[in-house]
């Protein structure tokens, strides 16, 4: 029977690792949208980020700024985005950017890409 990874240090390290750098990343988008919120996130977020989560959510503008886009991947964490809301929780953009990348990833096999 083989052995399951996460049974064992090792294995539970290297995910915890992993996770860090993921972690890290929705760090540093976070507070660039909170610092620079009108400024494009083409100029930081990869175009077939952007291309999924416009067609995704239906959105009007396919140029997004940092704190709409920043919104947009909380949106698909369950954020409502009401006028008392405030910004959206580390959880909820962690939800938001694990459905994005699963998107992402299911868009890249559709066009032929890796």
């Amino acid at each position: 029977m083989p052995q399951r990874q996460l049974e064992t240090a090792s294995g539970l390290l290297a995910l915890l690792g992993f996770l860090a750098i993921v972690a890290v990343r929705l760090l540093q988008l976070r507070t660039l949208s909170r610092q620079l919120p009108a400024s494009p996130a083409s100029a930081i977020v990869p175009s077939l980020q952007l291309k999924v989560l416009v067609a995704r959510l239906g959105l009007p503008h396919p140029e997004l700024t940092l704190r709409q886009f920043w919104h947009a991947v909380a949106r698909l964490g369950g954020f409502l985005g009401r006028r008392a809301d405030g910004d959206p929780g580390l959880q909820t953009l962690w939800r938001g950017w694990t459905k994005l990348q699963a998107l992402c990833w299911g868009a890249s096999i559709m066009t032929g890409g890796t």
